[in-house]
């Protein structure tokens, strides 16, 4: 079969980032890259176990939820002449319709409100502060922070689209020399699926302050999504010049993209600035846990990780991690004990569900692997790596009725499209029409997988001839998953 180490490291799942260490990224963090549509178009050799690590398991903050399905258009905002003039338009318009309509300025009673507004926000209470912000308004129309903080509350409620927009229009006009009104804005329209508006505010925000960093994150984060690594790179970097030196977070982001742009070794330099100048966070070291797997560094990596679970022992994430990182190294009954501990704390996890199926699988249990690779699927139902390994399993088990030539065949041509890998990938495929009885196709897949550019870091040859020849002689393959030399 494929040895032990390569199957382990066909269980990461290449998606978006997922690493959720806070309810919600760090303010100064931009949007996660579209790291699939990467993979696809400039890692078509495939990578190591450390790369899936880092790009499908949290290398990454989550980016926050989209908060509304109603797309918001660019309109202006209502004139605030006119609003000046008849305040009962700004208590129509604006739904302050339990003031009365006499509304007259009061900067320090509005302010205060803010307050309590922003106490609220905090303490999750998004409803409660969105009201108390119109209340606001209703106190000084002209302020704009009620507006901004109004548009941010109702974002966490999930609210129009429009509605959004509108307040933080009105804030703009207000105060039309706030960059940070402008990348308040960028962020809304980023949540709110319009990434060229988002781009564009990023682009008026450098503009107007050249020297401030925050900006030059936001843009190339906002670059990273549209695949421009250069102009993400060029803003990391002027990031970091403009940054405090103390300041870790410049460095974590600009590792991110050294790593989009594969240049591995760079990515790790700077998270070890990054974890040197924040030894305490553990975000930090668990990202440095990640690049050290990617770099070749196991055991380095397996340090990390444990020490970010013996001081956070209930992070489903890092458990999962650690659990593909004992499985790459032939460890399958830590792996899969890291991978239980995971679904105890998250049994919606669906990596930790692929990383238990593995585990089971190397350990001869194929029954309960397969139930864990189709619950991976359940929740998760695009994920290549998970298609990968179920079909290997459906193909080539031993056990007669764990076997399945037609779902194994599904399954193999669903991991075609994102796998990373294309031998890997061909030579799936190849079980899967033996199992099914093409033994004539299923070596001709394989002599594309022998004949494919990444196969060294995919199979070991000898293997893969092994199975060519099981093909050509008119006989499926089945495999000891519990062997690193099984064809």
């Amino acid at each position: 079969m494929f040895c032990r180490q390569v199957l382990a490291a066909c269980m990461g799942v290449v998606s978006l980032g997922c690493f959720a260490w806070a309810d919600e990224p760090p303010k100064w963090f931009p949007p996660t890259p579209a790291v699939d549509t990467y993979i696809r178009q400039v890692c078509p050799g495939g990578y190591s176990i450390g790369f899936r690590l880092t790009l499908s398991n949290g290398y990454y903050p989550r980016p926050a939820p989209p908060r509304s399905t109603t797309p918001p258009q660019a309109q202006p905002p209502p004139s605030l002449e006119v609003a000046a003039v008849r305040p009962d338009l700004i208590r129509d318009t604006f739904g302050l319709a339990k003031f009365d309509v006499d509304v007259r300025p009061a900067s320090s009673s509005a302010a205060r409100a803010i307050e309590r507004g922003i106490r609220a926000y905090d303490r999750g209470a998004y409803q409660a502060a969105a009201d108390v912000f119109t209340e606001a308004i209703g106190l000084d129309f002209r302020d704009p922070d009620a507006y901004q903080d109004r548009a941010i509350a109702e974002l966490a409620l999930g609210g129009e689209g429009d509605r959004v927009i509108r307040d933080m229009n009105l804030a703009i006009s207000l105060a039309p020399a706030s960059a940070p009104r402008f990348l308040d804005r960028a962020e809304a329209w980023w949540l709110l699926h319009d990434p060229e508006r988002a781009l564009a505010d990023a682009d008026t925000v450098v503009a107007m302050d050249p020297n401030w960093e925050v900006g030059y994150q936001y843009r190339a984060g906002f670059r990273l999504h549209k695949g421009d690594l250069g102009g993400a790179l060029d803003d990391a970097n002027r990031a970091v010049v403009l940054s405090n030196p103390s300041d870790p977070a410049p460095y974590q982001f600009r590792s991110a993209v050294w790593l989009l742009r594969r240049q591995f070794d760079l990515a790790l330099i700077d998270m070890e600035r990054a974890v040197r100048l924040g030894p305490d966070v553990l975000e930090y070291r668990y990202h440095r846990g990640l690049l050290r797997a990617l770099v070749g560094d196991l055991d380095g990596a397996l340090a990390d990780l444990d020490k970010v679970i013996g001081r956070a022992p209930e992070t489903p994430m890092a458990l999962s991690s650690r659990s593909m990182l004992w499985a790459a190294q032939g460890a399958f009954e830590p792996a899969l004990a890291d991978a239980e501990a995971a679904l105890r704390l998250d049994p919606e996890d669906p990596l930790a569900h692929l990383n238990r199926g593995v585990a089971l699988m190397c350990l001869g249990r194929h029954a309960e692997a397969r139930a864990s690779l189709e619950s991976a699927l359940r929740l998760a139902p695009d994920m290549p790596m998970a298609h990968n390994d179920l079909a290997m399993l459906l193909a080539a088990c031993p056990e007669a009725s764990v076997r399945d030539g037609r779902k194994a065949f599904d399954s193999a041509l669903r991991s075609l499209d994102g796998s990373g890998n294309a031998s890997r990938s061909f030579s799936v495929v190849a079980l899967a029409l033996a199992e099914l009885g093409d033994t004539s196709e299923a070596a001709r897949w394989e002599q594309a997988a022998l004949d494919a550019p990444d196969r060294p870091i995919a199979d070991n040859p000898a293997l893969a001839r092994a199975r060519l020849a099981l093909f050509r002689a008119g006989l499926p393959c089945r495999y000891d998953f519990t062997r690193s030399d099984s064809p």
